[in-house]
């Protein structure tokens, strides 16, 4: 067997063993949510309040029963007549965003309210958003800047972060970044991702779309480098060897891109994740540059990777003027100005890599032999050394 049908074998078990263990726990976590649901029924059905509520949230999520927004809308509603405050508020999310009851924005404010006399912080943040978007109300931001302002006082996270928005805007206060800039720390260290990938804490999560893409070079990089590994252990020509590299470089970005984005990277300074976002963008740019030396036909290679290496360097130098005299001129929004610059940094390292790995090929080929065959004074001298 070769090499590299050996890895995918041994891979190809631990995955089984891996799928196997996780059915093993969900199942052990099934039976476990069951008889937490039996025992909650129990308390409920005996009219206790936080019990009702707990109840319904098992509905809303599926935990030892299956889903059901109408059984959810039914508990909660039980539990807020009993005047408990996080019935109160859910309940009126249910109105408001129709979870098991029809929208309805004039009861979802009355139960905001009865929630917010209680001093429910998310409650009167919700209050405050209604405000602010004119949901059941008339909009006005001077009552959603107050409403948020209540909530934010008792360490609300996205309280905190909303008050943010409304003083970097100017709504319903005069426009004032100083005092936005510490409300939206306040929000991150609470723990809001909107905060946090607004001070560049964190990078936003993965679309559908963008783990699609992940999938798609997990499998690609994945590919070559088992072929690539194969190959080399038996002693193929370079050209396999690289692929090697290629699927390497391409599961280092992989994973280095899925931590990046998993809220296991969250940092106290945008540093740590500005070095992790270069070294992102330098990996994909040596991965690309290697794949480029794979598909380019060898007779192409020099004038097509001289033309490359030129290029990266033009284009890096203007990504980066072009953005310096846009901060500044002060044309960057205040909010996103460090995304912009670590999006720019991104791109400067991955330049900057495919540059590295070019320029490596471009010296590495001169002192390789020509493919094409000898040229016409080679032959002629090798046809005068046979006669």
């Amino acid at each position: 067997m070769k090499p590299a049908w050996k890895i995918v074998a041994l891979a190809t078990c631990v995955a089984m063993l891996c799928a196997a263990s996780y059915l093993l726990w969900k199942r052990a976590g099934d039976r476990r949510a069951a008889a937490a649901f039996a025992a909650c029924l129990v308390k409920a059905e005996q009219g206790d309040a936080k019990s009702q509520y707990e109840l319904g949230r098992m509905y809303f999520y599926g935990l030892g029963v299956q889903k059901d927004r109408n059984a959810w809308a039914e508990w909660c509603r039980k539990a807020a007549e009993q005047g408990y405050a996080r019935a109160e508020t859910q309940l009126g999310n249910s109105y408001y965003y129709c979870w098991g009851v029809d929208r309805d924005f004039d009861q979802a404010l009355l139960w905001y309210h009865k929630a917010a006399v209680q001093g429910e912080p998310e409650a009167e943040k919700n209050i405050g958003y209604a405000y602010s978007h004119g949901n059941g109300v008339a909009k006005d931001y001077v009552q959603a800047v107050h409403w948020y302002r209540l909530s934010a006082d008792k360490g609300y996270a996205s309280a905190e972060y909303n008050l943010g928005n409304m003083y970097s805007g100017g709504f319903g206060v005069p426009r004032d970044l100083k005092e936005a800039s510490p409300w939206y720390r306040k929000a991150a260290e609470h723990g809001d991702a909107n905060a946090q990938i607004m001070l560049g804490l964190r990078e936003r999560p993965f679309t559908n779309t963008g783990k699609f893409i992940v999938g798609v070079e997990l499998v690609g990089s994945l590919l070559l480098f088992f072929n690539g590994m194969g190959s080399v252990r038996i002693g193929q020509p370079r050209h396999w060897n690289t692929q090697f590299v290629a699927g390497l470089l391409g599961l280092i970005y992989v994973v280095v891109n899925v931590y990046s984005r998993s809220s296991l990277a969250v940092f106290r300074s945008p540093v740590p994740l500005d070095l992790l976002v270069m070294a992102k963008g330098l990996t994909a740019g040596l991965s690309v540059a290697v794949l480029l030396d794979i598909v380019l036909p060898k007779q192409q290679w020099r004038s097509v990777v001289k033309f490359c290496f030129g290029l990266v360097g033009v284009v890096l130098l203007l990504n980066s003027l072009f953005w310096g005299v846009f901060a500044i001129l002060g044309r960057i929004p205040a909010g996103s100005a460090v995304n912009v610059v670590r999006h720019v940094c991104s791109l400067d390292a991955f330049l900057f890599g495919w540059a590295i790995a070019l320029g490596f090929f471009l010296r590495w080929k001169k002192g390789q032999p020509n493919d094409n065959g000898p040229t016409e004074l080679e032959a002629s001298g090798e046809m005068k050394a046979e006669s």
